[in-house]
């Protein structure tokens, strides 16, 4: 059972990056592609009946020593601490 778990997560994530790839080659922006790629994904597993994956996501960020955001199971609450801290790096923080 955890050899099929795991077989099934590595399809899931080459799913995700691949639909994160045609997303950029569009000409979608980072944000929105990994977007696309991340509920595409859960959407089809959903529909499937497949478990839930629990993706959680933290930034970790060169700006002035090593900065990590607190782990969420909201990637549009990561993107924007992503932009909060790309905003900070542009500044000089």
């Amino acid at each position: 059972q955890d050899l099929a778990e795991a077989i099934d997560w590595h399809i899931m994530i080459v799913r995700m990056k691949q639909l994160f790839q045609e997303a950029t080659q569009r000409g979608d922006g980072f944000d929105a592609a990994l977007l696309l790629a991340v509920d595409t994904v859960l959407a089809e597993r959903a529909k499937d009946g497949s478990s839930d994956p629990r993706l959680r996501f933290v930034n970790e960020y060169t700006l002035g020593g090593m900065a990590f955001t607190p782990v969420t199971r909201d990637l549009r609450t990561a993107l924007g601490q992503r932009a909060e801290l790309q905003r900070l790096r542009e500044q000089g923080v």
